[in-house]
């Protein structure tokens, strides 16, 4: 199986799905490769991306595809062989279900049932652009909110993020009143597994070391971060993002890139943080755990006033009812 675009005829190979369980006319959804940045293939339902794969250079899929990858002047491609296994009974495909899930299915001869093998998406994580842009995405255990701001950035919306609502996205700290550019900027490194999204993002050389990457980022003030990535058979390559950092997501795993995020001085520590946003600084954190704390408090403290305004309530209108209908009674006699 190959997908992937031919940049000569520009022939576009992809898959799409069934309409439905039962009518296979084309779908809404769609896996293709979008080439521009650094290429990567993206699950669509109609023009709006849902999930999507690393950017180029391609990590292979471990235990489903034996895939080889092409990214040149001719073509943006991917090659898989299958089965992967040597046993000859055992089939394998990729596909996009009706429901919006590219995965890959087994069938064994034995018992003749396609197994879903892997998926996507399947967690929170998953769905592109999760947490809006400037932040990272980490799947977590239920207790607690998977979305985090970037270095250097706060919540668009806090009031959102307490109500676990991440899609807002952030923006940057102290906009008004610091700079990003020739005012000692530098940049903070974030350990991720998915890097944000690369449709605009530029590769600066294919052969550069990690600081001479960074010394181009930051003398373009547009440059929001920059990653240095192993390319097979060439070193490390120089990344860079101008813009939004959209759809980035954290992990625990081994498998992971480095990305270097722009930030002001005051974010680095470089020169002390004025007093009159000291309070800022120590910002969103601090408000929520303040906020944890006032607002049983205060609802407590509502409970309490309105259970004794209940009882001294009851406690008058009781006499007065019965002082009416004494009244009441002695004249009905």
């Amino acid at each position: 199986m190959k997908l992937g675009v031919d940049l000569k005829t520009g022939f576009d190979r992809f898959l799409t799905s069934w309409r439905s369980a039962e009518d296979p006319g084309i779908g809404e959804y769609s896996f293709k490769v979008n080439p521009n940045g650094s290429p990567q293939f993206f699950l669509y339902r109609g023009k709006n991306r849902i999930w999507r794969t690393s950017p180029w250079p391609w990590r292979p899929h471990r235990n489903t595809y034996n895939t080889s990858f092409v990214n040149d002047q001719d073509e943006i491609c991917l090659t898989s062989a299958v089965p992967l296994a040597s046993d000859d009974s055992v089939i394998q495909r990729l596909m996009v279900h009706h429901s919006g899930i590219v995965k890959v299915v087994r069938l064994h001869e034995s018992d003749r049932r396609w197994k879903d093998l892997w998926k996507a998406p399947r967690y929170p994580c998953d769905s592109y652009g999760w947490c809006g842009a400037y932040s990272t995405c980490e799947p977590t255990d239920v207790g607690r909110f998977e979305c985090a701001c970037l270095p250097g950035y706060e919540p668009m919306n806090p009031r959102d993020w307490l109500l676990r609502d991440g899609s807002g996205g952030c923006v940057r700290k102290r906009q008004e009143s610091s700079s990003v550019c020739g005012h000692g900027e530098g940049f903070v490194k974030v350990e991720i597994k998915l890097l944000p999204d690369t449709s605009a993002a530029v590769w600066v050389d294919m052969s550069m070391s990690r600081a001479d990457c960074e010394q181009e980022c930051k003398q373009n003030c547009s440059c929001s971060a920059y990653a240095s990535i192993d390319i097979p058979g060439k070193g490390s390559g120089c990344l860079t993002w101008y813009g939004e950092l959209i759809d980035t997501v954290k992990s625990d795993s081994n498998d992971r890139y480095d990305l270097y995020v722009r930030v002001d001085a005051l974010e680095l520590g470089t020169v002390p943080i004025p007093a009159e946003y000291a309070i800022k600084s120590n910002d969103y954190l601090e408000r929520k755990q303040m906020l944890a704390i006032l607002v049983p408090s205060v609802a407590s403290a509502w409970f309490l006033i309105s259970l004794c305004a209940y009882f001294w309530l009851r406690k008058g209108g009781g006499k007065g009812v019965g002082a009416v209908e004494g009244r009441q009674s002695i004249g009905d006699s």
